[in-house]
């Protein structure tokens, strides 16, 4: 893929196309495409990929149509937003790789690279916020009809990701939630402190789930 993207880094059709086989391959792939493996560099590949279409297309001349005559301001700010998601998603998911998968589906707890992990609610807050970026990209997406078809596209995996991504999210914050009403009083944590920062969290996922309606 990295050949390809460099034979056709200034074709804004192709690039975004990339971009989207790059997406459904970090979301369906193996679970190299997210950690890679032994002897290989499955997610730096990943990462310098989407760097490369970044750093290119903000330096482009948007007014050069020699090369592509689909391109324009929305097209460009397109791609660099895509690749700014991918980054982050490749980022997210190699961090807690021993809890989930490119899709976000949880991993199995009897593996044993998870036998010896916590979960931090800082785990939460960062899928929390990936949703946020997500969400963002979406809006940006239907901001304009330039390429309708791959528009659609990427919307149609963006869609995916917003639907397993919310599942997971509201699972996860519903069971530490209730949790942490168990362990109310048997520790030193600052329970103030906590029922403040949930209700900021409640009330930042209802507005996310309020503007994931409006999209679907």
């Amino acid at each position: 893929m990295m050949e390809a993207v460099t034979q056709n880094i200034n074709r804004s059709l192709v690039v975004l196309k990339l971009l989207v086989m790059l997406h459904n391959f970090l979301r369906k792939g193996p679970k190299e495409a997210i950690v890679g493996c032994e002897g290989s560099s499955s997610q730096s590949t990943a990462v310098r990929i989407c760097m490369q279409i970044l750093q290119h297309w903000k330096r482009i001349n948007v007014n050069d149509h020699s090369e592509d005559l689909r391109r324009d301001s929305f097209v460009s700010l397109l791609i660099q937003n895509y690749s700014l998601v991918l980054i982050s998603k490749v980022k997210l998911c190699d961090t807690y790789a021993c809890f989930i998968e490119g899709n976000f589906c949880p991993m199995p707890y009897f593996l044993s690279s998870a036998e010896q992990k916590i979960l931090s609610p800082r785990f939460i807050e960062d899928l929390i916020d990936f949703l946020s970026r997500i969400i963002d990209m979406h809006d940006k997406v239907e901001q304009y009809s330039s390429l309708p078809n791959i528009q659609r596209t990427i919307l149609l995996s963006l869609v995916d990701e917003e639907y397993c991504l919310i599942s997971f999210v509201v699972h996860l914050y519903c069971s530490f939630k209730q949790v942490t009403n168990y362990l109310y009083g048997q520790s030193d944590l600052d329970w103030k402190a906590l029922a403040d920062r949930i209700q900021q969290l409640d009330t930042h996922l209802i507005g996310l789930y309020s503007r994931l309606l409006k999209l679907f």
